[in-house]
């Protein structure tokens, strides 16, 4: 499979290889809604990762930079699909580079504890809770 990352001015001519992810992403999660990956990744604060064969995308994974104290940090968002893991591990690995190319210092990971899962690298450092008002 081929890992890519789609530039800002690609994603309206790409939008139907996404959309099906994208939908199902919103739908279980609902912490971000399609319309806003895609407003994210055409302002370029959101980039958008994808694993693809000739048929189609297989999945999805968003990053966003954020600058801390300790320098930028690669924060994974949301991330949605099938995949084999040696074709997740591609993803992440791709993601990885991308992210020291453009000066990140580290990866971080805001979700459900089920992204642990992706690379055993990832360590919890804290948590994130939340109370409905």
């Amino acid at each position: 499979m081929r890992v890519f990352c789609l530039k800002a001015e690609e994603i309206e001519s790409c939008w139907q290889d996404f959309i099906v992810l994208l939908q199902r992403f919103e739908a279980c999660c609902r912490d971000l809604t399609a319309d806003q990956i895609v407003r994210g990744v055409r302002l370029s604060t959101m980039q958008l990762f994808g694993l693809q064969d000739a048929e189609r995308v297989h999945a999805f994974l968003t990053t966003e930079i954020h600058e801390t104290a300790q320098g930028k940090v690669c924060v994974l968002v949301a991330a949605c699909g099938s995949a084999p893991e040696a074709d997740k591990r591609a993803l992440l690995e791709f993601v990885e580079g991308w992210a020291r190319e453009v000066g990140c210092v580290a990866l971080r990971i805001v979700g459900r504890k089920g992204w642990l899962r992706w690379d055993r690298r990832f360590k919890p450092t804290g948590i994130i809770a939340e109370m409905a008002l």
